[in-house]
Parts: structure tokens; sequence; C-alpha cells
């Protein structure tokens, strides 16, 4: 398999990963070596310029060189409390993260925020090339937003999120931490009512097949089905004491 590897003519080192049974790490990347040795490559445990990365699942291994490694250490530069505008109650740039990629959506696509708030989700959307669209009530934080998303490609509108300015089926994803809690502002009859109503929209605007990833301070399985989703899944997400996140993963049938 290293034989068979266009691998370029610079120092390596060797870095195995064993997925259940099969050859142990450490065996495989000294034989690793002593063939790389064979074909005069020049090994580097400290400093090498090439990484190469095999990854053993019982009687296969996978060999392959690093290309590219993700800058985790942006998240931690992304914290709500350093960026531009900052508003509490607000998710961590990993979570909003994950949410988006749990979504499935694709660069290019467009993933709606309808309580957009401070634009978390959509920093991170944006930064994986997914276009993203926010709406959102309060007018302090669409101008804070903009100065959280500056350079990147969304939109904002001042709008209800019980009334969403789009066309049936016109968006790929929708992602939404839901108002709640002390610092939420809610301009309707209540919060059950806006989330009902909201639900209602974010079905309305989703492609069919597509996914709509909801968070409540409460289960809301019953009300999404009675909106038409179908709950893929459900997540609970402790905060602290006096607050639990509730992730619904919810699917708008194919067949709409």
């Amino acid at each position: 398999a290293l034989r068979s590897l266009d691998l370029p003519r610079l120092s390596y080192r060797v870095r195995a990963s064993r997925l259940g049974e099969g050859i142990k790490s450490h065996d495989l990347e000294r034989m690793a070596g002593r063939v790389l040795y064979a074909m005069g490559y020049r090994a580097d445990l400290e400093n090498p310029e090439l990484d190469i990365r095999a990854i053993v699942s019982r009687n296969k291994v996978v060999f392959g060189y690093e290309v590219a490694r993700p800058d985790r250490g942006g998240f931690e530069r992304r914290r709500p409390h350093l960026k531009p505008f900052f508003y509490p109650g607000v998710l961590m740039p990993r979570m909003a993260r994950a949410l988006v990629n749990i979504t499935m959506v694709r660069p290019g696509e467009l993933l709606l925020d309808p309580f957009s708030g401070t634009a978390g989700i959509l920093v991170e959307a944006c930064l994986t090339g997914i276009r993203g669209v926010g709406v959102d009530v309060q007018e302090k934080l669409n101008r804070g937003a903009r100065a959280n998303l500056e350079g990147m490609e969304a939109d904002l509108i001042l709008g209800d999120a019980r009334s969403l300015p789009f066309k049936n089926s016109s968006v790929d994803a929708v992602v939404t931490d839901t108002p709640y809690g002390r610092s939420a502002v809610i301009k309707a009859r209540s919060k059950d009512e806006i989330l009902s109503r909201s639900v209602e929209e974010m079905y309305r605007v989703l492609k069919a097949g597509r996914r709509a990833v909801i968070v409540t301070d409460s289960p809301a399985e019953d009300l999404l089905r009675s909106k038409g989703f179908r709950i893929a899944e459900l997540h609970s997400d402790r905060v602290h004491r006096s607050l639990t996140r509730y992730i619904h993963v919810c699917e708008k049938p194919a067949d709409f």
C-alpha cells in the first residue's frame, strides 16, 4: 500500500489509528517505517515535512498523507464574548457548527435561521461555504449580527419568524435556537404561540426531504410531529441547573 502512494520526497512521520481489532498501531508504524526507509525516505518524528496517516480496521489498512488540518483553535477564537457584538444566552461555536453539520446541508446551499440573534449559527454555516439567511425581530440584534457576519455570504432580515418572507420549499436547511430564558424577548402572546407558528413556517419553507434542527428548552416532539415533521433524532444538552437544551433533528417527508 505504501509503495503505491505517490509520496513527495520529504521527511516523514507515520501515525496509525486502529478501529476495533487488528494489528496494533505502534507495530504498524514500525513496519511502515521499515518499508519507507527501504524506499529511500527519511524519518523525522519531531518536525516532519509530511505526515503519513494509516487507518487499521481488522485485516485492512488504508494509507494516505495529510494535505490539510482543521483549525480547531478557531472555535475558541470565535467564542461569543470575543466577537464584535455579544449578547448573553447564545450557543457556543462548536455546538452551532455541530447543528449545521447534522442537517447535511452542502456548500452553496441555503440555510435559514429564523431566530438568528447574534448570527452564531450563520457564522459557522458561512465558514463551511454555505449561504446563510437570518431573521430576527429585534433591530438591535440584527445590527450586531451584521458586525459578526462582516465579509461573509449571509443576509439578515428584520422580521417575524411567525411569518417568514420566503416562498414554499425554498430553503435547503433550517437550524435555530428558539427563544427561551430571561434574555429572550417574546413579541407574541406567549412563548408557546411563537414556537407553534414559527414551526409551521419552518416546515413550509423547507424543501421536501431536507432537515431542520430545532433547539428548545423543553421537549417538543409532539408539536413538531403535529406540524408535519418526522423526528429523526432527539438529544439533550444540560447547560446548567436550570437549563437543558433539547435538540430536535427533524425531517420534512420527501413525498410532501
